[in-house]
Order: structure tokens, then sequence, then C-alpha cells
């Protein structure tokens, strides 16, 4: 028993003993709390308080953080952190690291998008424009830091103006204001991007000059041509005529007048009526179309004019509608316009009376009907010169080649007013039969021609290879 309880005691001393010294290793940092401004990894070197090894673990780590051990998480040892999603902006953790045993010590780590090199975004007073007039409207920008920051911005469009009142540099001001008004309704966005970041900052700018109107009107442009056929509701197609439903949000407004906006508009007529019209009902709508005594001794080109459409008890109540005139606008043509076979080089013509280089797209499309789905659907760009081909579903141009057809631009000439397009189809097996031509052409002014039947083609597979003949046996 004595020896027993000796030995016991003695054990029990060195236990504690061996206890207490672990105790008294603690963790060593070289830093208490890290700021990451980039995605560049940052060291904190972490160490035994006595020297030599000691294990510990990482705990409270968040979702935007690592932390990467050099020496397998045992001292001595450098600790990366380095953050993997800078989408939580401004973020804050408290990381601790815990050792085998002893007292837990902690690292503050900080992460800020703001002052980020690489992840730098700006920040705008506003992130719409709504422009109903002329007037310029302003956003200012900035960068959380308050610095001096070297921006740039994408291309507005062309009824769109922005000026900077620093040179594109935070601290700044930018002015939207209108251009032209002719879009009717004008939708745009605009982005902003810090010099060398990847993150950019987007403002939207729209316009409607018919917002302040109770009236609306199913087409606030409108295209004609002269010579043409009469159409039905005003759209896209060159026709001499077209009619459009006119409304207006105020239950108490029954009737509208209209007139043209200029003397040299004389060419439209309003519910075939030259100047003006008063008073007349809501439900009878609006029918635009061409002054045959007007526009025959006008020259061969294109026209713009506006007509406004006003309450007759309030004169403030209005609107204003484009029409665009396309005078002796041509045919779109095709040759040959008929024929038969697995392949062709077809010449396409597309006139403009202003000249061939106010085109932006030409289109052709061959199918038994006109759907664009499952066709021979191509689209030819004037600013790029490229020739694109639709795929079966009419969703997304691809290269040279779908279910239908492969086609290839052989050339691409414009001559005064027609543009000129040579074309090789050849078609698919698979895809034979009768077959529609459809030509159609968009100009920079949004005018659209409309699908033109333009010609017929049969699409026959080629004839079946000869066989060659069989070999006799020899004898």
């Amino acid at each position: 028993m004595p020896v027993f309880s000796v030995g016991a005691r003695v054990g029990l001393v060195f236990l504690v003993a061996a206890v207490q010294g672990i105790a008294q290793t603690s963790l060593n940092l070289s830093a208490p709390s890290v700021l990451l401004n980039s995605s560049e990894a940052r060291a904190v070197r972490v160490s035994a308080s006595k020297g030599g090894k000691l294990a510990y673990k990482v705990a409270d780590l968040p979702a935007w953080l690592t932390a990467t051990s050099a020496n397998n998480y045992t001292t001595p040892d450098a600790l990366y952190f380095q953050i993997v999603n800078s989408l939580c902006g401004t973020c804050t953790a408290t990381v601790k690291l815990i050792p085998e045993s002893g007292e837990a010590v902690t690292v503050d780590v900080r992460y800020s998008a703001a002052t980020a090199p690489g992840q730098i975004q700006l920040i705008v007073s506003s992130s719409s424009v709504n422009l109903s007039d002329t007037q310029a409207r302003t956003v200012m920008v900035s960068v959380g830091t308050g610095a001096a920051m070297a921006y740039t911005m994408t291309q507005p469009p062309d009824w769109l103006t922005v000026s900077s009142a620093n040179h594109f540099t935070t601290p700044d001001t930018l002015y939207f204001q209108l251009a032209r008004s002719n879009c009717g309704t004008c939708t745009a966005a605009i982005t902003l991007l810090p010099s060398g970041s990847r993150t950019g900052t987007p403002i939207t700018v729209a316009y409607d000059r018919n917002s302040g109107s109770s009236y609306r009107t199913l087409a606030n442009h409108v295209t004609l041509a002269y010579p043409a056929g009469p159409g039905g509701v005003c759209g896209p197609g060159f026709v001499s005529g077209c009619s459009t439903g006119i409304t207006s949000v105020n239950p108490s407004v029954k009737t509208y007048s209209a007139k043209v906006n200029r003397l040299e508009d004389a060419w439209i007529l309003m519910n075939l009526s030259a100047g003006s019209v008063t008073n007349v009902p809501l439900a009878n709508g609006l029918n635009l179309s061409v002054n045959p005594a007007a526009a025959g001794s006008m020259a061969t080109g294109a026209y713009a004019g506006q007509v406004v459409v006003s309450n007759p008890a309030n004169q403030g109540d209005m609107m204003l509608i484009d029409v665009s005139l396309l005078l002796n606008p041509g045919s779109l043509t095709v040759s040959p316009a008929s024929g038969a076979g697995g392949s062709q080089t077809f010449t396409l013509e597309f006139p403009h009376p202003g000249g061939w280089q106010n085109l932006t797209v030409a289109n052709l499309l061959i199918n038994g009907a006109l759907d664009g789905q499952h066709a021979c659907y191509a689209a030819y760009e004037l600013a790029t010169g490229r020739l694109l081909l639709l795929d079966d579903e009419a969703k997304d141009y691809q290269s040279g080649a779908n279910s239908q057809c492969a086609l290839r631009l052989d050339s691409a000439n414009g001559d005064g007013n027609t543009l000129k397009l040579s074309i090789h189809v050849t078609f698919a097996a698979r895809f034979a039969g009768k077959k529609n031509i459809y030509l159609a052409a968009r100009d920079n002014a949004r005018n659209n021609s409309g699908w033109q039947l333009a010609g017929t083609w049969e699409v026959r597979p080629p004839p079946p290879a000869p066989q060659a003949p069989p070999r006799k046996k020899k004898k």
C-alpha cells in the first residue's frame, strides 16, 4: 500500500506538471488582423510561444473566405487568407485558431470591394434616368473611397448624348440628354466600368415623348411608300396607306384632332384629308396615307414627317406620330425567279430610294410558307459584310449550313439606290419540294419593307449516284 501510495502521488505530480507545461505553450500570430483588398492571398505567421511544433485547427471560417496552411496547420506555419466570393461587398469575420491543447486565438479578417483595385464598383446616385423632354438629367458617380477613379462608358445610342463634368473621372456628374426624339419610345442600357475593374455599374435610360399625353396609339412610327398598294393595320411593310387605333387613358376624352407638323409634310393625308382633321371620334381610329398630288412632284428619296394628335378641348394634351415616306422604293427581286434543282446561285436586289447605304439588313427566306422555322433563312448585315444563317428553330445564327441548306456569299455590291447580293445555295435532300422565295429589307431609320414574295423554286434532291456494273465472275 505505501509503495502504491507513493507511486500514485509521484505520477500525479508529474502529470500535473506536464499539463501545466502544455498550457503555458500558446499560439503567437504575426498580426491580429488581415485586410483583403484584392484577390491576392495575405499571410499570417503562426508560431508556438515556446517554439517547436504545435498542431492547431481553423474554425468559424465564412463561405467568402479560405485559409490555407503552408505546414499542414502545425507551427511554425504560414496561414494564407484569400477572398473567394466578393459578392458580399464589405465582409468581416473573426476566425479562430484552436491549438490541440491550450487557449484559442483569433484573427480578424476584413474585405471591402470599395478598396479592391480589381473589384472597385462605381456608386451612382440613380440607376435609372427618365427623359421626357430635351432637358438634361444628371447622375452623380463616385467610389466608396471618395478617391479619383477613371472609368469608361459603353457607347450610347444615337438618340442619346452623355457628357461628363470631370472627364469621366470620379467624383463626377454625368449629363443625359435627348439628341433626337423620332425614336418615339426609346430605352438604353449604359454600363460604367472603372479602369482596371471587371465589375460594371448599369444605368437604364428611357425616353417616351408621349408620356405626358392621355392619347395612346398602336403605332408611334409609320412607314409609307409610294407607289404602293394600300394596307390594313399600320405596321411593317411598304404600303401607301394604313390605319392605327387611337385611345385615351382619360375616359372623358372621346375625340381627337390631327394635323401635319410642318407645311412640307403636305404629302401626308389624315383620314383622306390634307392639312388637318378635327373632332374625330376615337372609335374611328386614324388613317394615314400618301397624298398623290404632293408625292407626284417630289423627287425619289426618303422623307420624314410628323402628325400631331391633340385634344380639341385641351391643346396641351397631345402626342406625336412619326411618318416616313419612301418615294419610288422599287421592288425586291431575285434572279432566277423560278426554276428547279438541288443548288443555285441567286442574285438578289434590294432597292432603297435614299441610296443603298441606308440599308442595314437584307433578308432571304426560302420555305414552303412564310415561316422562319425549318427554313433556309438568312440575313446579310451591311455593317459587317456577313451573311448569317438562322438555325432550324430560327432562334440563333450559326455558320453557313443548317438542316435545310448551305449558303455561300459570292459577292455584295451597292450601286446608286440598289444593293445586289450573289448567294450560292445548296439545298439539303430532306428539303425537297416546292418552295417560295421571300425577301425583306430594313434601313437605318427602322423602316421595314416587310416580307415580299419574289420567286419560287422547286428543290430537287441530287440524282442517285450511278452504280458500277456487276463484276463478271472469273471462270
